[in-house]
């Protein structure tokens, strides 16, 4: 063989020395036999009567999926290699059997592309992955000890058929992963089959070829200003650690073994804190937490709980990526720890409780069997079902043999192996959190974005700038607090604010939003924008056009402003209503809207008006337009309109004004074209997805009578899909009596989901009274309910 093919840098020392012998902890499992469909029937039905039994739900107020490739679990390292993908299967299997499934979202991870892995690994690095042959280096080869070309075909990174697509469906899971937080479709994702932390940007180490957990987080930080990695494998994480290494937007906290001379990698001492550098943003952002042999769990927990409650308090991350290593664990093949479970499980209950949207990363772990407890057991603490699931593992788990080795039942606690002596003194603890306490007091508050350094006399400029527009807005804002209680006549002639700059960024699945239509909303100041937390506002285009101060204020808010316009009917007070002639006006909607007439939207007439309206929008400074009743074929009667509009017509219609929309600027300052969305009508939402911007839906739950409204939400998620917002608006009986939602309703609105993950969803009163109050979901029966401040017909507050 031509060692210098191999030939690019001295490798690190290895992660174990080269052994051939078999070790029984280590042997193979044989893959179970295809199943009949008839057996896989049976075993679904008795995963979903165990979690029926044990009381196992989908979590309330919060979402958690799962991602995986059965295909990444067929990989094989090699007879006597400790990274055994298939423990992936047997940790799989131990959650499903446990009916863990049925609490989450479970998704098949898609393999990543070159260009998703090229985000962080380099041209020549993925060129060499993707094209070099699984052929081993030979023993005189490797005692040699040459330099491995990207430290690839050694015995601890060798090169096995299949390779390139084992590590890119690696990374998938973990991508998958970060986009499902990012779009708030999940809160907690769990990627089980990634957490590969030791490899870089050109080179392959200690097993880890693709660094998933990097493009992860590259991932969320397209999203959030700050994430927190948090690594509890028994061994560093130096790849993730020197990735971030001088960025203040992430920060890595480690808790591993260390020892520079004998244990891989020899990283991660407790001086080991960033960028020396003072001058470097990364300073004092890696938070090494260096352990001896034989940590116990009540030390690992005070140690852990400490630290980490310590970097949350002064980083304030907006996202935690969590790496859950089961090489930490007693009994593992490679550790050096005496974790059990329940010890390595509080980790991840700790990071839980700071309501932080979170990733769940497999990583280290050569112990198969006690891999698949770790991971089942903190899979339930994710669904908050710990306390549910019976400790002895279901008999009709797959390879339930496997975990049978010290009695007849075996369970899910149960942990190998001698313990090792404990080396960790309560002192050494002390000086570890204490040193760790001191660099935190170092870190300062990281910003959203990463700064520019600017000379002395701009900034200064810069200051002065800033000093006088607040000082305007705040001068502009208490005029017209004076005014709020005037009548309406007097508070249109109020100056507009000062608009802050609008997060564009946050027009995405999941943003949240708020709707008001029957009265104008009260916008004396953006002390009166409620709830403040909602991003995307929708309100009637004839209150903006009547109210000139609401946009603007909303805009001073940092809000994005939907106008509501009724664009399949006319409504007898539409200030055009002059313009439309008689012979396209057609029948009354059915009650209690009778007073709203369809329209003929074929004739271009009717078209030309409409897109006045679109202009009249972009003008006043509506970012985006919902029009109302594009579904009139789905009313009782043969004919509901007078005009027999079809669903192919109204498709025609919203494209029409979706294309003109995109060619009008609105003045708001943004630089954009005025956007245009689908309102309801599910049978033609596979022909706008593609067209229009968003979607805003009413009912699509569906009733919890099934006589009444059938669920339709499922039809948006080509939506979802494209990264275009889907607004939900349901309408829960129970509110609105009392304004109080009942536990029934709660549960079929807000925890149940029925085809609208990823939606941005809100309760209201009524159809016919969209008026200031709602309730967000997640935040339990009381909480999330706000009342926005409106003006009623005689213009006082309601």
């Amino acid at each position: 063989m031509d060692t210098d093919a191999y030939r690019f840098r001295v490798p690190k020392p290895n992660y174990l020395p080269h052994r051939t012998d078999k070790d029984d902890i280590v042997e193979e499992y044989e893959p179970l036999g295809q199943a009949s469909e008839l057996d896989n029937a049976k075993y679904f039905a008795k995963c979903k009567r165990i979690a029926e039994e044990s009381g196992i739900t989908r979590p309330k107020g919060y979402n958690v999926s799962f991602h995986c490739n059965p295909e990444m679990e067929k990989h094989h390292f090699g007879q006597t290699h400790p990274m055994k993908p298939w423990r992936l299967t047997l940790s799989k299997s131990l959650i499903y059997s446990y009916g863990m499934s049925f609490a989450m979202d479970n998704y098949i991870a898609r393999a990543a592309t070159y260009e998703e892995l090229n985000d962080f690994h380099s041209d020549d690095y993925l060129d060499f992955l993707g094209t070099v042959l699984p052929e081993p280096v030979p023993r005189d080869v490797e005692n040699a000890n040459p330099d491995l070309k990207f430290n690839l075909g050694g015995s601890d990174c060798p090169l096995f058929e299949g390779l390139y697509d084992y590590c890119s469906m690696s990374a998938g899971g973990s991508l998958d992963a970060a986009r499902k937080i990012c779009s708030n479709q999940s809160d907690i994702a769990v990627s089980w089959g990634g957490g590969l932390h030791h490899a870089k940007k050109a080179e392959a180490s200690g097993f880890c070829y693709i660094n998933d957990i990097v493009l992860a987080i590259l991932q969320l930080l397209r999203c959030y200003p700050r994430v927190l990695y948090i690594d509890i494998d028994v061994h560093h994480g130096d790849g993730v650690e020197e990735a971030f290494y001088s960025t203040d937007r992430v920060m890595t906290v480690s808790f591993h073994k260390y020892d520079p001379l004998n244990f891989f990698p020899g990283t991660g001492g407790l001086d080991d804190n960033g960028p020396k550098n003072e001058h470097n943003p990364g300073a004092h952002h890696a938070i090494n937490v260096p352990l001896n042999d034989g940590v116990t769990d009540d030390q690992y927990k005070w140690l852990f709980e400490n630290v980490i409650g310590k970097c949350m308090e002064k980083f304030r991350p907006s996202a935690i990526a969590l790496q859950c290593g089961a090489d930490s664990l007693a009994g593992d093949r490679l550790g050096r720890f005496n974790l059990q479970v329940q010890g390595h499980g509080a980790c991840v209950e700790f990071c839980k409780s700071f309501g932080v949207p979170m990733i769940l990363f497999g990583g280290g772990g050569y112990t198969p069997r006690n891999v698949a407890r770790a991971w089942a057991f903190e899979t339930s603490i994710a669904i908050g079902c710990q306390d549910k699931i019976d400790p002895i593992i279901p008999t009709h788990a797959p390879w339930r043999d496997q975990f049978r080795y010290e009695e007849l039942f075996p369970t899910l606690e149960q942990i190998l192996g001698e313990p090792r002596v404990n080396r960790n003194t309560r002192k050494k603890l002390d000086e570890v959190l204490q040193h760790v306490t001191e660099q935190l007091r170092f870190v300062q508050a990281a910003p959203s974005v990463q700064y520019q350094t600017i000379p002395p006399d701009l900034g200064g400029l810069r200051d002065d700038v800033e000093a006088a527009l607040k000082e305007q807005r705040e001068a502009e804002n208490d005029a017209l607090a004076l005014l709020a209680g005037a009548p309406a006549g007097i508070l249109a002639l109020a100056a507009p604010l000062a608009p802050r700059a609008v997060d564009y960024s946050k027009w995405k699945p999941g943003v949240s939003f708020q709707i008001v239509l029957h009265h104008p909303i009260l916008a004396g100041s953006t002390a009166d924008i409620v709830p403040a937390n909602a991003d995307v506002w929708d309100i009637d285009l004839q209150h903006a056009v009547d109210y000139p101060n609401i946009i603007p204020t909303l805009k001073s808010a940092g809000k994005i402003v939907m106008c509501y316009f009724n664009g399949g009917a006319l409504q007898d007070w539409d200030e055009d209503l002059d313009s439309f002639p008689s012979d396209v006006i057609g029948s009354p909607l059915n009650p209690p809207y009778t007073d709203e007439r369809y329209l003929n939207i074929k004739d271009a007439r009717v078209v030309t008006l409409m897109k006045a309206r679109l202009e009249r929008a972009a003008s006043i400074g509506c970012d985006a337009v919902d029009p109302d009743n594009i579904d009139a074929w789905a009313e009782d009667g043969d004919d509901p309109t007078g005009f027999n509009l079809q669903p192919a017509d109204y498709a025609t219609y919203i494209s029409a004004l979706a294309a003109h929309a995109h060619t009008l600027d609105t003045t708001a300052g943004s630089g954009r074209k005025l956007l245009l969305g689908q309102k309801n009508a599910p049978t033609i939402a596979p022909q706008l997805a593609s067209v229009a911007d968003f979607a805003v839906l009413e009912t699509c739950l569906g009733t919890r009578t099934s006589d009444e409204v059938e669920p339709f939400c499922a039809d948006f998620q080509p939506y979802i899909a494209a990264g275009k917002p889907v607004f939900q608006i349901e309408y829960p009986t129970s509110v609105r009596d009392d304004d109080s939602i009942s536990q029934v309703d709660y549960n079929y609105f807000c925890v149940n989901k029925n085809g609208n993950e990823g939606f941005s969803e809100v309760l209201k009163h009524a159809s016919e009274q969209v008026d200031g109050w709602g309730q967000f979901c997640g935040l339990g029966l009381t909480g999330g309910r706000f009342e926005t401040p409106t003006v009623d017909e005689g213009d006082d507050e309601e």
